[in-house]
């Protein structure tokens, strides 16, 4: 494993795949910095090697949705609220964490923001770099549908 910004780390060797899963590469959500992931995962495959990326389909979401998980392990309480909407091709989510340890009480704050690329953004994107060997909407390989599908699962061969 290597911890590093992914638009920019360097390896010496060239690999077979790259795979990136869970929405990963949406958090690059400003379209100079999808170029700098793409550039930087184009240098690091070598010629006709894979790319999946994969990603929830974030239209067929919910506008607004709230839940909340609660965990207990010995003296320790956690409560998660999770607020997520969906604004445009964006999703904002909002985690408010209480953790509550017999007469200590805190609470945490976070949020991020992950951006939806449609397919047509992302050949835009690829540019000369990749071609669109295929486009799933589930991981049982159902073709691709912007208004049904629960993910968008696309696979590209390097140029």
């Amino acid at each position: 494993y290597c911890v590093s910004d992914a638009r920019n780390f360097k390896f010496k060797k060239k690999y077979d795949a790259c795979i990136c899963i869970w929405t990963t590469y949406n958090y690059f959500s400003k379209e100079n910095d999808m170029n700098k992931l793409l550039e930087n995962i184009n240098t690091h495959l070598k010629r006709r090697s894979i790319l999946i990326l994969d990603s929830k389909n974030i239209p067929i979401l919910a506008e607004k949705r709230l839940y909340h998980r609660i965990k207990h392990r010995g003296d320790i309480d956690l409560t998660l609220l999770v607020y997520k909407r969906v604004i445009g091709m964006v999703q904002n989510s909002q985690y408010l964490y209480f953790i509550d340890k017999g007469s200590e009480k805190k609470y945490y704050i976070d949020e991020e923001f992950v951006r939806f690329f449609t397919l047509q953004e992302l050949k835009d994107l690829m540019k000369d770099k990749f071609k669109l060997v295929g486009a799933y909407g589930d991981f049982h390989g159902n073709a691709y549908d912007f208004e049904s599908s629960e993910r968008m699962i696309t696979v590209w061969q390097k140029t």
